[in-house]
């Protein structure tokens, strides 16, 4: 039992308290365009629409 692969707590403490990290600075993400977020939606939305349309005709067509 005395043959343990994991490190004595004593030498976990004193391994860790001398290699304390340092804060990091906390940056704020910037606010996002609205109207490129827009182009692609719509974008999005018309190709869906058009693949939408397609499987329907297909799927007429199978049955």
């Amino acid at each position: 039992m005395a043959d343990v692969a994991t490190p004595s707590a004593a030498k976990v403490a004193t391994a860790d308290a001398s290699t304390v990290p340092e804060k990091q600075q906390v940056v704020k993400p910037e606010k996002p365009d609205e109207e490129a977020y827009k182009e692609q939606l719509a974008k999005a939305e018309k190709e869906h629409t058009a693949a939408q349309e397609k499987f329907s005709m297909n799927h007429a067509n199978l049955y």
